[in-house]
C-alpha cells in the first residue's frame, strides 16, 4: 500500500476542493454492509470542518469517497477537534419518498416490478445520486409507505443475491450501481500456528438446515419433492434446526422449491465472523495486501467443526491511515441477507396484505376465532342475565354459567388431537 493522500475539504456541497486537511489521525472503516465511516482528528492549525460540510477521502486501498461530516467535538484545553463523519450514501436518509409506492407506481404492472425501476423510482425523489447500473433484472413484489429513500434501498437489496452497491463520487450527480460480485471462492486461507490476531465468532441465530416452505393458500412442495414437504442441507455438520418460512406471493409450488431452496442455501450455516490483521491474511492466503478488498470470497478452514466455509470480506479498518495505511484489521463473515428480506415482504415490503386478503385460509380463521369469542363472551356475559330474567336465584344462575364453562373443555381438549389425526388445520 502506498502513502495515503490526505482528505480535502470541499466547497459547500459542491466537488471543488477548497482546502487540504491535515489531520493528525484518521480512523477508517470501510463497509460491505452498512454505511462506511470515518473520524479524524484536527489540530488548532487545521481549517475547519463543519457539521454537515462535504469531505474527500483517499483510500489506503485505493480510491476515494466523499463523506459528510456529521459531528465535531472540540477539546477545549488542546483545542483539538475530533470530526467524525458519514460515506455520502448517508445523504439519502435525508430524503423521503412520501407516498404509498407498490409495484405499479414503482414502474411494474400489478403485482412485481424489476429492481432496477423501483431504484430510479426511489432516486427521483432527491437530487444527488442517480442509478448508473444494475446487474440484476429479477422482478418482485416492493412495496414502501413513505419511507426514507436508504431503509427502502437497503429493504430492496435484502432480497437480491450476491449484490453490493458501488459508487461513483467523481462528479455530480454521484452515480450508484447495483453490482453483482463473485459467489466464488478467490482464495484460501491457509492455518499456521503464525497466525495471531485471527478471532472467529459463530451465530446460530436465524439458522435453520431444515425447512418447510409454504406459498399462496397454503401450498406446500410435497408434489413437485418425491412426497416430501421440507428441503434439508448441512444436517450432518450442525444437526436438525427446522423453520417454516412464507411467501404468501407465490402460487406455484416449482417455483415455491427454488425459493425455499435459496433460502435454505443462505441459511444451513451459522452466521461465523472472522476478524484477522491484513498482514495474516496476507501472508495465510498469499494475496498482496491491495487486493484484500471488500466483497471478495475466501475460503476458511475451521477445524473444531471439521469443515470449510466460504467467507466474504465485509469490512475493513483502519486506525490511523495516515501514520500507518498498512495496519489494517478485515472482517470476513458469511453474513446472509435472508429471511430479514422476506419477512420485510411479508409486512408490506412485498404487498403482503393484498396476498393475506385473498387467503382462504386467512378468512377461515379469522372467521372462527371471531365465532368462538362471540359465543365465549355472549355464554359469560349474558346467560346469567338471562336466567336470572327467567325466574332463577342469582346463585343458580351462576352455577348454570359455570357449568356451561365446564362442559366446554373436554370439546377444547379432544379437537386440535381429532384436527390432527385427519391433518386438517
Amino acid at each position: 500500500m502506498q502513502k495515503v493522500k490526505m482528505p480535502v475539504l470541499l466547497a459547500g456541497h459542491t466537488m471543488t476542493y477548497e482546502c487540504v486537511l491535515r489531520p493528525k489521525s484518521l480512523q477508517l472503516s470501510l463497509k460491505a454492509e452498512g454505511l462506511s465511516s470515518a473520524q479524524m482528528v484536527l489540530d488548532e492549525e487545521s481549517p475547519d470542518a463543519q457539521v454537515g460540510a462535504w469531505v474527500k477521502i483517499f483510500y489506503p486501498n485505493g480510491g476515494s469517497g466523499v463523506y459528510t461530516v456529521k459531528k465535531v467535538e472540540i477539546n477545549r484545553i488542546t483545542n483539538e477537534r475530533t470530526v467524525q463523519l458519514e460515506h455520502g450514501f448517508g445523504t439519502l436518509q435525508d430524503a423521503v419518498a412520501f407516498a404509498k409506492l407498490d409495484p405499479r407506481s414503482l414502474g411494474g404492472d400489478s403485482n412485481t416490478v424489476a429492481v432496477d425501476t423501483a431504484i430510479e423510482t426511489l432516486l427521483n425523489y432527491q437530487s444527488t445520486w442517480v442509478l448508473n447500473e444494475c446487474d440484476f433484472d429479477e422482478a418482485q413484489g416492493w412495496s414502501f409507505t413513505n419511507s426514507a429513500v436508504y431503509g427502502a434501498l437497503e429493504q430492496l437489496t435484502k432480497s437480491v443475491a450476491n449484490c453490493q452497491w458501488e459508487f461513483d463520487q467523481s462528479a455530480l450527480p454521484w452515480k450508484l450501481s447495483l453490482k453483482e460480485i463473485p459467489s466464488l471462492p478467490e482464495c484460501e486461507m491457509r492455518m499456521t500456528r503464525n497466525i495471531s490476531t485471527m478471532k472467529v465468532s459463530l451465530d446460530k441465530n436465524g439458522m435453520f438446515t431444515r425447512v418447510y416452505p409454504t406459498g399462496a393458500n397454503d401450498i406446500h412442495i410435497g408434489s413437485v419433492n418425491d412426497g416430501v414437504d421440507y428441503l434439508e442441507k448441512n444436517t450432518e455438520v450442525w444437526g436438525v434446526i427446522e423453520s417454516v418460512i412464507t411467501d404468501s406471493t407465490i402460487k406455484k409450488k416449482d417455483r415455491l422449491k427454488a425459493w425455499a431452496q435459496t433460502e435454505l442455501d443462505k441459511s444451513a450455516e451459522p452466521i461465523v465472523t472472522v476478524t484477522i490483521s491484513g498482514w495474516d491474511l496476507s501472508r495465510a492466503t498469499g494475496e498482496e495486501l491491495d487486493r484484500l478488498v471488500i466483497g471478495r470470497i475466501c475460503r476458511v478452514p475451521l477445524p473444531k467443526y471439521g469443515t470449510v466455509l466460504k467467507e466474504r470480506i465485509t469490512e475493513l479498518q483502519w486506525k490511523n491511515c495516515i501514520a500507518d495505511p498498512e495496519s489494517v484489521t478485515v472482517t470476513l463473515a458469511n453474513s446472509r441477507k435472508t429471511i430479514q428480506g422476506v419477512m420485510a415482504k411479508q409486512s408490506g415490503g412485498g404487498g403482503g396484505m393484498k396476498a393475506l386478503l385473498r387467503s382462504g385460509k386467512a378468512w377461515h380463521l379469522s372467521v372462527y376465532m371471531g365465532t368462538q369469542s362471540l359465543l365465549f363472551y355472549c355464554i359469560s356475559a349474558w346467560v346469567p342475565t338471562i336466567l336470572q330474567a327467567k325466574g332463577m336465584s342469582m346463585e343458580a344462575a351462576a352455577n348454570a354459567a359455570t357449568a356451561l364453562q365446564l362442559l366446554s373443555l373436554p370439546t377444547t381438549l379432544l379437537v386440535p388431537i381429532v384436527a390432527e389425526k385427519i391433518h386438517v388445520r
